[in-house]
């Protein structure tokens, strides 16, 4: 059994649309946890009534993505059995019809496996494909900006994994536990949980011939692209809605970065993040 797990805040045609393609799939063991975090577009009603063999949870509008994932994965652990596994999944993504079989075709217990994310418009347009992670330049690499040394791989191990598409056994949330929903309420909880995982010697994984495809102009991705003042950029380290909000980041580093280095690795983090800025929004140039 896959137990998949989908946080939802507005946004009910990428919802449509995601469900849609998940009612297609040829493996048929699993069931869908859909946490609605206090949407206002009506999403509720409109998968009861379309879906109603979803499972429907909600939320107040204070969970945010990490809050709503945890209370998916609540949902699959109470319920699920030694074997079941777990997937974490996005509202605004699809997948085609042998996708989970795809995935549990090639999971193993000992190991994270994640999809790769692919731009639903253009297919050869590789958009997350996993991440490497030098803890002692600060520095996130994006393995789909160097795919070539990949690209006659099936698998590929990774330092880093997202929500977008990760599947994982129920045994290895019951060993590492939730999300830090408190400390990282929408970004960087997936990410986390991730290194949490491999800290416990789980593999993180990633799989080629599952992908998911993203209408990139809906997600985080797109942020690569959009320009910003300063004032935004300042104000992007406190916002929630933020991949710079300090919190989060500094917990991150604090948890995983040894102690003689930490003051160097919270600098050197923030030199990459206003050298994006800076890139982006006073040169032109996106940082993708």
């Amino acid at each position: 059994m896959i137990w998949i797990c989908i946080p939802v805040y507005n946004n009910i045609k990428y919802t449509l649309g995601c469900l849609k393609s998940l009612q297609k799939q040829t493996l048929r063991d699993f069931k869908i946890i859909v946490c609605d975090d206090g949407s206002s577009d009506n999403s509720s009603e409109i998968i009861k009534k379309n879906f109603s063999e979803v499972i429907l949870l909600k939320g107040d509008g204070n969970l945010w993505w990490a809050g709503a994932m945890n209370q998916c994965l609540k949902y699959a652990l109470y319920r699920g059995k030694k074997n079941d596994f777990v997937l974490l999944l996005n509202n605004d993504l699809i997948v085609r019809d042998d996708y989970l079989q795809n995935l549990i075709t090639a999971a193993k217990p000992n190991e994270m496996l994640s999809s790769i994310t692919v731009n639903v418009e253009n297919e050869n347009n590789i958009v997350y494909a996993g991440e490497l992670l030098d803890m002692f330049s600060a520095r996130s690499m994006m393995i789909h900006r160097n795919f070539k040394k990949y690209e006659k791989l099936n698998e590929w191990e990774a330092d880093l994994l997202t929500g977008r598409g990760t599947l994982f056994s129920l045994q290895l949330l019951e060993q590492i536990g939730l999300m830090h929903n408190q400390l990282m309420p929408q970004y960087g909880a997936d990410v986390e949980f991730s290194v949490r995982a491999k800290h416990a010697g789980y593999k993180l994984k990633v799989n080629k011939n599952a992908k998911v495809y993203s209408f990139v102009e809906n997600t985080g991705k797109a942020s690569i692209y959009k320009k910003s003042s300063i004032k935004d950029f300042i104000s992007s380290f406190t916002s929630l809605k933020s991949p710079n909000y300090y919190k989060s980041r500094f917990y991150f580093a604090k948890v995983y970065t040894p102690k003689f280095w930490l003051p160097v690795f919270l600098f050197l983090q923030l030199t990459w993040i206003t050298g994006g800025f800076i890139k982006r929004s006073l040169l032109g140039i996106p940082n993708a």
